[in-house]
């Protein structure tokens, strides 16, 4: 996509504000439209995989989220009874932090 275009972003949320980072940085003029009118906590929690903490990561914003964000320990996958049958342990997040 050539620099200069004008491009609106519907949506403020975490998605729509990476995008216009990503954007702007790359010589666009971007709009962001967001239905709220204030900023708020939406009650929940954000999971970053792999994939999306390096995408981060390119646009810079890694440290930050290293300094303000808490890793979680290994995932248990179980049956309906509670039984254990896998487990994922996730990296380290400084581990992830490779070139995409």
């Amino acid at each position: 996509m050539p620099a200069g275009r004008r491009i609106l972003i519907v949506g403020g949320g975490p998605a729509g504000l990476t995008a216009a980072l990503g954007l702007t940085r790359a010589g666009h003029e971007v709009e962001i439209a967001e239905i709220e009118d204030r900023l708020a906590p939406a009650g929940v929690g954000v999971l970053l995989q792999n994939s999306p903490l390096r995408a981060l990561q390119s646009l810079g914003l890694t440290d930050e989220i290293l300094a303000n964000g808490w890793p979680h320990g290994p995932v248990h996958m179980a049956t309906a009874d509670g039984h254990v049958f896998d487990t994922a342990t996730p990296p380290p997040l400084g581990a992830l932090a490779q070139p995409i």
